[in-house]
């Protein structure tokens, strides 16, 4: 994969050649489009781990197919994995009232469990899920009914889910990840739409921070985000310094702000970080192995540096900038790793853009024969730490102490 293609989104995918998730903005784009349209069709199916992007979209499809003075007697709502199958079956055989359309919201009621294997007894029998019957209860166009499933997970050889293949239209919204610019984007675009009310603003590079400390998860990042803009008033921008105020990171994002620690040389915060992270009993080896990753990295943006392969602007350059000249860098940094077996499992390049800028940021203030001797100071603390388990936290704040001098 050359250095253009990474920095211009999404990365190389890591599944193998398997199918790959659909961009969450073109699923929704897709049921809003086909809900506005004058025929909308009898059936909507969505579903995925990005749980709160299921409802908000289906949601958005009730306001597009069910106005707001026809809810009361055109929308049936029918909730919750324990719903009996015959609720499910008489919302679905209940016929318009008035002559109005009518909607109904099959929302998590489990109708796509996973097939029985031999030996076990049949999931209906059970009270399990009526896949079969629902199916066979599904609407046609032109009935004056439309149906809308969100479910979690779906078993994609059921019959059920053909049909409505058939039929309808399906989306899924897979997990966000806070390594896919696609995804970045979208969440950049959906979390604008939601300040935009209040007048309030978050840069891209405080985004990428509050997502590098809370996650991608939309719900999780909506709520951080909420919390914020009371904190920083109307009309006020949320900078990084409000971020590290107000969001407490996830365990393995501490890990990666010690590592930001490091590499700022901030001895006080770095220790007062590992001090947390070996409260929070994270295996001293872990700690050690992002380190070690980490000064790779920084000497590897060292020599890019330094090979006038990157070339910061003078000043503190921002992310667009670097962006923009890493596009037509090209695959020139390959003959710099070529030969180096060391380099083979850590690309600095198999990391985020934004990860990339902040470690060049840094590596351009340290002596490179010091980010050198660095690796190597790593390394042999690393050895110690396997060995010594009785003395690996002392050896870990001994390290921190050393890169941060």
């Amino acid at each position: 994969m050359t250095a253009e293609r990474r920095f211009r989104g999404g990365g190389a995918r890591k599944d193998g050649g398997k199918r790959r998730a659909p961009s969450p903005n073109d699923e929704r784009r897709k049921a809003l489009a086909a809900a506005a349209s004058p025929t909308p069709p009898a059936v909507f199916l969505l579903f995925g781990e990005e749980d709160y992007l299921v409802e908000d979209t289906a949601r958005r499809l009730v306001e597009a197919l069910v106005p707001e003075a026809e809810r009361e007697f055109g929308l049936e709502v029918v909730h919750g994995p324990g719903i009996p199958p015959g609720r499910v079956l008489d919302a679905l055989g209940a016929a318009p009232l008035f002559g109005m359309k009518r909607t109904v919201w099959l929302r998590g009621c489990n109708l796509f469990p996973r097939r029985k294997r031999d030996g076990e007894e049949d999931l209906e029998e059970e009270g399990g899920s009526p896949a079969e019957a629902v199916r066979e209860r599904l609407p046609r166009d032109g009935e004056g009914v439309t149906v809308i499933i969100t479910e979690e997970k779906v078993d994609r050889r059921l019959a059920l889910y053909r049909e409505i293949g058939r039929r309808g239209v399906v989306c899924e919204f897979a997990r966000l990840s806070e390594t896919n610019d696609d995804h970045l984007r979208f969440i950049g675009e959906f979390a604008a739409e939601r300040l935009r009310a209040d007048g309030n603003r978050l840069s891209k590079n405080a985004l990428l921070h509050l997502v590098n400390l809370a996650g991608a998860g939309l719900r999780t990042l909506l709520a951080e985000i909420e919390k914020l803009a009371l904190y920083v008033g109307p009309g006020r921008e949320i900078d990084t310094a409000a971020i590290d105020r107000l969001v407490s990171p996830r365990r393995e994002s501490e890990v990666y702000l010690l590592c930001d620690a490091v590499m700022d040389r901030d001895r006080r915060r770095a220790l007062d970080l590992l001090d947390r992270l070996l409260a929070q009993r994270l295996p001293q080896l872990a700690v050690a192995a992002a380190l070690a990753r980490r000064t790779r990295f920084m000497l590897q943006a060292g020599e890019l540096l330094a090979a006038g392969i990157v070339r910061m602007p003078p000043g503190e350059a921002t992310y667009p900038q670097f962006k923009r000249m890493m596009e037509g860098a090209g695959d020139r940094y390959r003959l710099l790793f070529r030969e180096s077996e060391k380099y083979r499992n850590f690309n600095i390049f198999s990391q985020h853009p934004y990860v990339v800028y902040k470690t060049c940021l840094a590596a351009r203030r340290i002596p490179l024969e010091r980010l050198r001797r660095n690796l190597e100071l790593v390394l042999r603390k690393n050895r110690a730490i396997k060995g010594e388990r009785r003395s690996a936290s002392s050896a870990i704040q001994e390290l921190v102490i050393s890169l941060c001098d």
